[in-house]
């Protein structure tokens, strides 16, 4: 890398841009994975920037925010409220719009099921809260008592799957128990596992949505019969 990388910042507007006119010096920004895009293709016209061709990524055509200064295209960082420290908002940054949209697309609905596939780690956490607020009924998927205490108890999940020592019929079983006997809604992969990928799919009731997050390496196989006619 030529430049110093570094994503998911937060910090104050320093100077401005000719033409620059949606912020002001001493504004309170925050300045996420994606830098800029084209702007006129399908894929940003629509909403889906992070698909562009002509995407860049902070931290690889400018210094990130490990440097003490960055370069950030104004129609690309966000407004901090002054109530939210720069602590709070630096991981919104990240695991949260991550985990934000991955909820979104699942399309599930307040007071339906989702299962977020390695609910305790750094994205997981992070998803769980949200899905909570959403009025989301959610099914924790996770390795360990420890981290079934972490997800009752502080998350506030619904359900606790403990994959450890588990087979993936069995953590596919334990997670439909939880969601009516049916299965869940939707489906978040943040777990690092080819396992999770076919288990996120398979825990899914008929129509229900699975959302990959995770990029682990290798393909995964899918029950063809079942994601077709259950049109998952």
């Amino acid at each position: 890398l030529t430049e110093i990388p570094g994503h998911e910042g937060a910090g104050v507007v320093v100077k401005l841009g000719e033409g620059v006119k949606n912020l002001q010096i001493g504004d309170r920004v925050g300045h996420a994975w994606l830098h800029d895009s084209c702007g006129s293709c399908d894929y940003c016209l629509s909403g889906w920037e992070t698909v562009c061709g002509q995407q860049h990524q902070t931290g690889f055509v400018a210094n990130g925010c490990f440097a003490e200064y960055t370069v950030a295209e104004a129609a690309y960082v966000g407004r901090i409220p002054k109530e939210v420290s720069f602590s709070q908002a630096a991981p919104i940054l990240c695991a949260g719009v991550t985990t934000y949209k991955a909820l979104k697309e699942t399309e599930a609905k307040a007071g339906q099921w989702v299962a977020v596939m390695g609910a305790c780690g750094g994205l997981g956490h992070v998803g769980c809260q949200y899905a909570k607020a959403m009025g989301l009924r959610v099914v924790a998927v996770d390795f360990g008592e420890e981290k079934r205490d972490y997800a009752l108890n502080t998350l506030k999940c619904d359900a606790f799957v403990d994959v450890k020592g588990k087979s993936n019929d069995e953590v596919v079983a334990g997670v439909k128990a939880a969601a009516d006997g049916v299965g869940v809604h939707g489906s978040v992969i943040l777990a690092p596992a080819l396992a999770a990928y076919r288990q996120g799919v398979d825990m899914l009731r008929p129509m229900g949505f699975a959302v990959g997050i995770a990029l682990p390496p290798g393909d995964f196989p899918v029950d063809v019969i079942t994601t077709v006619l259950h049109r998952k």
